[in-house]
């Protein structure tokens, strides 16, 4: 008998827990629902009889493998991997869609259709409703997702935004993961390897595994340490995953161009002549030869990730420093207090809007569009604040790809408007208000949780951790919100409840955005 990589998921869970786990719990853990838990418990009881385990999990208090230590180690070897030869893989829609989104962005090439419905086993009904969906996630790269029959299936579009997109699904795929724990996650396992998330990774890295991302990952450590500036592994990762795909697309004679006119005056540039030496004919690749068109586009990768470093010898496409949206952001931020008879005062939202705006330069110039779903929403939840904006912003610069950036941005620069107003009225009661977390399940998941919503929505602000019993004890002084991983949590408490994944999936982040928009 052999048990399906849903079921190994459960058993994996239950090996590591030494105490008794709620289908809920389990639930959370491993992004299922309770019925699918329940489900799957009598076939693990009938595989678990095969190796002498004849107490059944289910027990009345909770659901609990008794096994020893040892016993549990050796009954871990015996899990089938989930990407063997005889697994059969089923990935929910938006993992699916992040999938195929991926292949066809990797590929230099038309795929068929029996390439998804292999790694994914699907009909091709559902891959033609997936495909779909896929169509439109490219479109907000400004991207067109082709299918020909008698073709296959393949991507549209400039080379650049190709690149663009595929680094932003990976890092949807991947997470913050960086190339050091890739690496590691290859030789051991860092988290339950049969949950589909985990899934979805081990198929990502078993095709990035061959683009040398070690190599360029030492390559590019080696470039930043030599012009001294300090980057941590993450950074380093990004940049590093944006050379390995150039080059695995250059390999493949889809290269990118830029004006030769601009390149010219950045040739003397310190930090650009450093990457042209270092890594024209990269060491680890010596079959490719970077154009200085490349060179830029690598460049303009250092500079966004690692600006801080570089201080005042950063002189870059006509000497475009980060003060100079510094000063633009103050500038929006006053008038804006002005008009509501507020005084303004330095708040670190200034420069949070200021590090935006000058990552929206750099990305505006290389010609890559970014685009923000919410924008609409925004002008709908605040119509005054967002024709403020409009207004303000038309007469801050006399530059006018600035101009065009801050007309592009007009939404976003809403919503940090709105989060400054807010925050300066907090202070201004003497009371700071916070947004309370509340993860009965605790633990790791309940710390996961909170680093989560602090890498990828650090505009919430000040977060606390509180337990059932504190939120039972109506201990809500200054609370604005409660982002929570049970349903059981009461609508009356006064305050918005909002209910997310322990993971805290795309889907979260998306609604925890539109309410930091409407408050809704």
């Amino acid at each position: 008998m052999e048990i399906n990589y849903r079921q190994a998921s459960i058993l994996f869970e239950l090996i590591q827990s030494d105490t008794p786990l709620t289908a809920g719990m389990l639930a959370a853990k491993l992004d299922l629902n309770e019925r699918v838990v329940r489900f799957n418990l009598p076939p693990l009881d009938l595989w678990l009889q095969e190796f002498g385990v004849k107490t059944p999990l289910q027990t009345p208090k909770g659901i609990f493998l008794h096994m020893t230590q040892g016993g549990r180690q050796r009954l871990l070897r015996l899990i089938p991997d989930p990407l063997g030869e005889k697994a059969r893989i089923y990935l929910r829609p938006e993992y699916r869609q992040l999938w195929i989104a991926f292949k066809v962005l990797a590929s230099t090439s038309p795929l068929p259709s029996k390439d998804f419905e292999k790694d994914l086993e699907l009909s091709e009904n559902t891959l033609a409703r997936d495909i779909q969906q896929v169509r439109k996630l490219l479109e907000k790269h400004t991207l067109n997702l082709v299918r020909k029959r008698s073709v296959g299936t393949y991507v549209e579009g400039s080379e650049i935004q190709i690149r663009y997109a595929l680094s932003i699904i990976l890092k949807r795929i991947l997470g913050d993961a960086n190339i050091v724990q890739l690496c590691l996650w290859k030789k051991v396992e860092l988290q339950n390897p049969w949950t589909e998330r985990a899934l979805l990774r081990r198929m990502a890295v078993n095709v990035i595994e061959n683009w040398s991302l070690w190599d360029s990952f030492d390559a590019i450590q080696q470039l930043t340490s030599g012009l001294g500036v300090v980057y941590d592994e993450v950074n380093i990762s990004r940049v590093a995953l944006y050379l390995v795909i150039s080059i695995n697309r250059i390999r493949h004679s889809k290269s990118v161009e830029y004006p030769e006119e601009r390149i010219e005056n950045i040739r003397s540039n310190e930090i650009f002549a450093a990457t042209q030496k270092a890594l024209k004919k990269p060491p680890f690749a010596p079959d490719i030869n970077l154009s200085d068109a490349e060179i830029v586009y690598l460049f303009n990768q250092l500079v966004t990730y690692g600006y801080a470093g570089f201080g005042d010898e950063y002189t870059h496409l006509d000497d475009v420093r980060l003060e100079s949206f510094l000063l633009i952001a103050e500038d929006i931020m006053r008038q804006v207090y002005s008009s509501r008879g507020m005084e303004y005062s330095d708040s670190p939202v200034t420069n949070d809007l200021a590090a935006h705006l000058h990552r929206c330069y750099h990305l505006l110039h290389l010609g890559v569009k970014v685009h923000f779903n919410l924008a609409d929403e925004v002008q709908s939840s605040y119509p005054v604040l967002f024709n403020e904006i409009i207004s303000i912003t038309q007469g801050v610069t006399t530059n006018l790809l600035f101009g065009t950036i801050l007309k592009e941005e007009t939404a976003r620069i809403t919503i940090y408007a709105a989060m400054a107003i807010l925050q300066s009225q907090s202070a201004a009661s003497g009371q700071e208000s916070k947004i309370a977390v509340v993860c009965p399940t605790g633990g790791v998941t309940s710390r996961m949780l909170m680093l989560r919503l602090r890498t990828e929505l650090p505009e919430l602000g000040n977060l606390e951790l509180m337990s059932m019993k504190q939120l039972r004890g109506g201990n809500l002084e200054n609370v604005r919100a409660i982002i929570s991983t049970t349903t059981t949590i009461s609508k009356d408490l006064g305050v918005p409840v909002l209910v997310v994944n322990p993971l805290l999936k795309d889907e979260d982040i998306s609604r925890i955005k539109s309410w930091l928009i409407s408050g809704e």
